[in-house]
């Protein structure tokens, strides 16, 4: 794995190039862009793209027809929209201590790379996060890049390891898998708290790696619009 990392890190040098990106025009207004590539065991390769404004974080694979995912910031509430169905689900916030639980014996490490290259004059770095001594999960990051949108993206990952950890009581403790509590409940913004994730590996066999981003990237004014046709329905009534 670690014998990846410069060629992850040079392969994502290019994209700070285009920082500045384009002007929004008529129609269109600015944000800010993550794209990543995720790969996934016995699955084929999908994009994730991250769409970040003051007020909203749109997730979707890059198509305008397609399904997304809506983060109202402000409301903190979470729209998952369906087209196929007409239906949007709405996730509100759960009110879910964070601290991670003693029983994890949760612990990090910055793993020092020789000729880690710079990058727009910061150093990349590689953090290792461990519950109970297994590996579960390990990150190339960029500190200070792009602080905006991994702040949003924080915050997603962070309602929804609310809405995890609110079912924890139904899961019987045997299926409690403390790399799974790790990444997914107590430490879902892990690697983001150190900076902009460039690649990530999962001890599940999850990979993503980013593949583009930029500070100022036009899109239509509408990106963050929900079809008001379309039915509602609460999580908690499923």
């Amino acid at each position: 794995m670690r014998k990846t990392l410069n060629h992850a890190v040079m392969g994502c040098i290019w994209m700070l190039l285009s920082l500045i990106g384009g002007t929004a025009q008529a129609g269109q207004i600015d944000v800010q862009l993550l794209v990543y590539q995720v790969k996934e065991p016995e699955a084929d390769p999908y994009i994730s793209r991250l769409l970040v404004s003051a007020d909203y974080l749109r997730l979707d694979q890059g198509e305008a027809d397609a399904g997304f995912i809506l983060l109202d910031r402000r409301a903190r509430v979470i729209y998952n929209v369906n087209p196929d169905d007409e239906l949007i689900l709405v996730i509100e916030p759960q009110d879910a201590a964070g601290e991670i639980p003693a029983r994890l014996q949760p612990s990090e490490r910055r793993i020092e790379v020789q000729a880690m290259p710079s990058v727009a004059g910061r150093q990349p770095q590689h953090w290792e996060f461990l519950a109970q001594d297994t590996l579960c999960r390990s990150a190339v990051v960029l500190p200070g890049v792009m602080p905006g949108a991994t702040q949003a993206y924080a915050e997603y990952l962070g309602l929804l390891a609310g809405q995890q950890q609110a079912n924890l009581a139904s899961i019987p403790a045997e299926f409690q898998a403390p790399c799974d509590l790790l990444i997914h409940v107590y430490g879902s913004d892990a690697v983001l708290a150190k900076g902009l994730p460039l690649r990530e590996w999962e001890e599940g066999g999850r990979q993503q790696e980013l593949v583009d981003f930029r500070q100022v990237f036009p899109v239509a004014e509408g990106v963050f619009r929900l079809p008001e046709a379309y039915r509602r329905m609460q999580l908690g009534d499923i």
